[in-house]
């Protein structure tokens, strides 16, 4: 293309190819922007449960800033934790509407609950409302739960679709770890959630046993090396960012020689208080 240089922005995975492409390409790059940092030696399937625990914290810890929302919901965490294990061994169907449709029957257990709460950190504000929800749930009232799942909406199929997603998650993942080192790192970071629940993993409940069926190749370990540069590189790490994680040391996760970090306080707006 004959551009002499060019400066290269990646977010979650893509800030994952960013790093990869100024390890092994790095002539013409001038800098590198990597926002919500997934690093190349960071496997992704061993972090997912552990990244949810600490977006957990940050929202607990937002909530316990916000007057309303404290005395509303004064351990956001174990109280997720509770309505969670209560959940798993009692779920609860309610007929909600979905904009305009009809009624619809909504399960709601444990599992989806987590799911909510890890999902909602990817949109703008999407967490403002949970403490609310999880509040609801704990009272025994999961209809803004089910609310919600109901809104959600089959979305057709993405650009990056099954293929490449679960061709990234098996080869650099799951074929590096094992079942077991997965659950060991959600029971650690998360000890008093119900065994059912961290069995599966967040967004891709059935990954292990997807990624078995899938059969996809191991990558080559070198793909896992971390990148090594002069060339100067900004890293932004958010707070509640529950998929791929806050960074407490960025640096430790990345070894470049010329560094900026940047990290965004978890919240700058209200969270939701009694309804």
């Amino acid at each position: 293309m004959d551009i002499p240089e060019w400066d290269v922005y990646g977010v979650s995975y893509g800030s994952d190819l960013a790093l990869h492409y100024l390890r092994d390409y790095p002539d013409g790059i001038r800098a590198v922007v990597a926002d919500s940092v997934v690093p190349p030696q960071m496997n992704l399937a061993d972090t997912l449960w552990p990244n949810a625990a600490r977006g957990f914290d940050a929202l607990g810890s937002a909530c316990d800033a916000h007057p309303a929302c404290q005395a509303m919901l004064p351990d956001l965490v174990g109280t997720l934790a509770r309505t969670v294990t209560y959940l798993d061994a009692h779920p609860q169907v309610v007929s909600v509407t979905a904009g305009d449709g009809p009624p619809v029957d909504v399960m709601v257990d444990g599992y989806k609950l987590m799911f909510l709460v890890n999902s909602a950190s990817l949109a703008a504000n999407g967490l403002v409302d949970m403490p609310a929800i999880i509040a609801a749930a704990a009272r025994g009232d999961v209809t803004p739960a089910a609310q919600l799942l109901a809104s959600v909406q089959p979305s057709p199929v993405p650009l990056v679709g099954s293929g490449p997603t679960y061709g990234v998650f098996c080869g650099e993942a799951v074929a590096h770890t094992s079942a077991e080192a997965m659950f060991g790192a959600a029971k650690k970071s998360l000890p008093q959630f119900p065994v059912a629940v961290l069995g599966m993993t967040p967004r891709l409940p059935w990954l292990v046993g997807d990624c078995a069926a899938w059969n996809v190749e191991a990558v080559p370990d070198r793909v896992a090396q971390p990148a090594d540069s002069t060339v100067p590189v900004l890293l932004l790490s958010g707070g509640p960012a529950a998929v791929t994680g806050f960074l407490d040391d960025p640096s430790s996760s990345y070894r470049p020689q010329c560094l900026d970090i940047v990290v965004i306080p978890p919240f700058s707006t209200s969270l939701a208080g009694p309804a």
